[in-house]
């Protein structure tokens, strides 16, 4: 893995410790973290893709390595967990190779201070590489990925199959929304785009 490589996933790593143990927005973290600044632009990209990736899939996320651990990990492995995810969140979200999201999480697990669980990752990593999209494939997707407490006031404001459909929505990118001054259609076409009524 290069050097930009592994500073993008420990990147990553931080912006989510950041995000999940202190509670900042995720913008505000993005923004204060230094790091991130010294990455090329598509490297920032690549650590804002996984951060929010991990964060809109986390319920899965947790629910497969929940069911790989034989035990839970000790207390003050929150990082590790954190390696795990970003993990899996690479390999079964993103589409990057099996070989390098295990690759990258286990030298991950040793830059962060955590070289006596490199073996666990690598072990809890390869087997959801192989068996996690047929476990995907056995999981409510929105459910898991829904806060309790948000699930049970969308059901109470809107009904069950509604809130279904809201918790699905939010598991997906919001499209991009561009406007042009001129030639709308020539643009839409050229971008393989769709055109709204508004003209953008």
């Amino acid at each position: 893995m290069t050097d930009t490589g592994l500073a993008t996933r420990k990147a990553a790593v931080e912006l989510l410790r950041a995000v999940l143990a202190q509670r900042r927005p995720i913008d505000e973290a993005l923004d204060a973290h230094l790091a991130l600044r010294e990455l090329e632009p598509r490297d920032r990209a690549f650590t804002r893709l996984l951060l929010t990736t991990t964060l809109r899939r986390l319920g899965q996320i947790d629910a497969l390595i929940d069911g790989a651990l034989k035990t839970p990990l000790p207390r003050g492995a929150a990082t590790v967990r954190d390696v795990l995810r970003l993990g899996l969140s690479q390999r079964l979200f993103l589409a990057t190779p099996s070989h390098a999201a295990v690759d990258t999480s286990v030298e991950l697990a040793g830059l962060t201070g955590f070289a006596g669980m490199k073996g666990l990752v690598n072990a809890v990593l390869r087997r959801l590489a192989e068996d996690g999209p047929a476990l995907l494939a056995g999981q409510d997707a929105a459910r898991l990925n829904t806060p309790d407490w948000l699930w049970t006031r969308l059901a109470d404001a809107y009904g069950a199959e509604t809130a279904a459909a809201i918790a699905e929505a939010h598991l997906h990118e919001a499209a991009l929304d561009l406007s042009v001054k001129a030639d709308p259609e020539v643009w839409a076409a050229q971008l393989d785009a769709r055109l709204l009524p508004s003209g953008s």
